[in-house]
């Protein structure tokens, strides 16, 4: 990822399940896709500017956990249709994954739709 994508362990960027406003979602287990919105947090590592244009799609999976919802994303089309292997996991305040509501329901969980992913070297 760092050399082709220009996109360092630590490095942060944010992702959308939703082309609308960000407002909260229902999710499923299992497979998944979100669209980039931007990578490279001004602000984050210094330097960094994910080659990635706004719109790529990542693919991935989610999982459940503790109350928490775990996205891990593996894969990332452009636009262009051009397609790289990526290690992006979605966290929330220096945590793996993104809290889920209370009122998610027995087999979902309902989570902010775009949420902060950074790069990995691995999902733990």
């Amino acid at each position: 990822m760092t050399e082709t994508l220009g996109i360092g362990i630590g490095s942060t960027g944010l992702v959308s399940f939703t082309r609308e406003d960000p407002k909260f979602i229902t999710v499923r287990e299992g497979v998944t896709s979100a669209r980039l919105v931007y990578g490279g947090v001004p602000g984050g590592v210094p330097g960094d500017r994910w080659k990635l244009p706004t719109g790529t799609i990542l693919s991935g999976r989610l999982l459940f956990g503790d109350g928490r919802v775990y996205a891990r994303f593996t894969e990332a089309r452009t636009p262009t249709g051009d397609t790289f292997k990526v290690c992006l996991e979605a966290g929330d305040e220096g945590k793996r994954g993104v809290p889920a509501e209370p009122d998610g329901g027995p087999e979902t969980a309902k989570v902010f739709a775009s949420m902060a992913v950074q790069a990995v070297r691995r999902f733990e």
